[in-house]
């Protein structure tokens, strides 16, 4: 039998520009944020779309349709009132059928959420944003209608600009993101699946964390050990990473890769007869110079006066 070698070829997109050529689409209006509002099966996306990976973040409303959403390792079928929320780093597809169907959208960039720092903090601080799972939340006809008038004035600011147009927007997406924690919050109460998933995501993502580190230093290539690294490598993002090491070890993300490093750095001099120089790029620093010069901001001592003294 004849075998082929398997090649994954899941596209992934960093701007709008290249994802609406891949949905075969109009280019929306602006490069950061874009808003969808669909009152009929006509606004839909009529084709199935195969799975890709962005950097894109999108709150949706459903209020009325049927269709498979994909995100991550979790398969949804969408029902009425319900939030979604979609986050940079997943692998995403759906399959819609339009019959009837409302619902709002809007989507933005990291680079947006750089513009807006009121933003970022709100959304790194805020565990729903960073689950793997599209888990839908249930949304109850008070908070509907809440929900409903701010995508209605993003709607409006959309369509309207001016010079403080984005700033507006970003607040009201602040207003919105406020709404929807408190909504999260309250189904926390009461939704043991939700409970489960939040616990069991920040936990194997600490985890995945320490196992990448172990297997990344030292290694036998160049590696780029920031903290981007890692957060790509794990499928989140960088900030979240570190606020959520922060949050239950005291350190950041980059204190944890200094320190593995730091570590690997004596085991190799310590235990090994590597020059200084291989057991630089063995921890992926480009000039030996810069290990010499970590090691002894650490340790107050240079690479080879530590190895010295181990053979004491």
């Amino acid at each position: 039998m004849n075998t082929k070698e398997l090649t994954f070829n899941i596209p992934e997109f960093y701007d709008f520009s290249s994802l609406c050529q891949y949905l075969g689409i109009e280019l929306f209006p602006y490069k950061d944020i874009h808003f969808e509002k669909i009152e009929s099966k006509d606004d839909l996306y009529n084709a199935p779309t195969k799975p890709f990976k962005h950097r894109f973040y999108a709150i949706s409303l459903l209020l009325e349709g049927e269709g498979v959403f994909n995100s991550g390792f979790w398969k949804s079928k969408k029902k009425k009132n319900v939030i979604y929320i979609k986050t940079p780093y997943q692998v995403v597809s759906w399959n819609f059928d339009p019959n009837v169907t409302r619902k709002y959208a809007v989507i933005f960039t990291e680079n947006f959420i750089s513009q807006h720092q009121e933003l970022a903090n709100i959304i790194f601080e805020f565990p729903f944003f960073q689950l793997d799972k599209a888990i839908p939340l249930n949304v109850n006809e008070t908070d509907i209608t809440k929900l409903t008038n701010v995508f209605e004035n993003i709607h409006q600011l959309y369509q309207t600009k001016s010079s403080e147009q984005f700033n507006l927007i970003a607040a009201y997406i602040k207003i919105l993101l406020l709404h929807i924690k408190q909504i999260y919050e309250n189904s926390l109460i009461s939704d043991k699946e939700l409970v489960s998933t939040v616990e069991i995501v920040r936990e194997r993502l600490i985890h995945n964390f320490f196992l990448q580190l172990k297997k990344d230093i030292p290694s036998k290539e160049y590696k780029d050990l920031s903290v981007t690294y890692f957060a790509e490598t794990l499928s989140t993002h960088p900030n979240h990473l570190s606020a959520t090491l922060k949050k239950y070890s005291g350190k950041t993300a980059q204190e944890h890769i200094h320190i593995a490093i730091l570590a690997a750095a004596k085991t190799l001099l310590m235990q090994t007869d590597y020059s200084i120089k291989e057991i630089a790029y063995s921890l992926s620093f480009k000039e030996p110079s810069h290990f010499a010069n970590f090691f002894k901001k650490w340790e107050k001592i240079t690479p080879l006066q530590y190895r010295k003294s181990m053979q004491l």
